[in-house]
């Protein structure tokens, strides 16, 4: 019987009490750390500009908007480095980004 995969970022508190999504990049980090990823060769997709996409900037990751609404971007954000409009766009998206 095969192992069961345990997940490698358990839902935590961070700072303040704070979810760790929203702590800014240390969540990222941790999970490029557990990957043996370094930050650079990373992309972050999420559908959060606030938390997943500057988290992952941050971070040192690409960041990839998953923008399923439709929605205008936050214009006191930096940019994402990509948006995808769902998740079937994403291959061809990590391909453009790959230098």
């Amino acid at each position: 019987m095969p192992e069961p995969q345990r997940p490698a970022l358990r839902p935590r508190r961070g700072l303040r009490n704070r979810p760790l999504s929203q702590a800014g990049a240390r969540i990222f980090q941790r999970a490029c750390d557990l990957a043996s990823v370094p930050a650079g060769e990373a992309a972050m997709v999420g559908d959060t500009p606030e938390t997943d996409v500057q988290g992952a900037r941050r971070a040192g990751l690409r960041a990839v908007w998953l923008n399923r609404g439709h929605r205008h971007w936050p214009g006191n954000l930096a940019r994402p480095d990509a948006v995808i409009d769902e998740l079937g766009q994403l291959l061809g998206c990590l391909r453009r980004l790959d230098p």
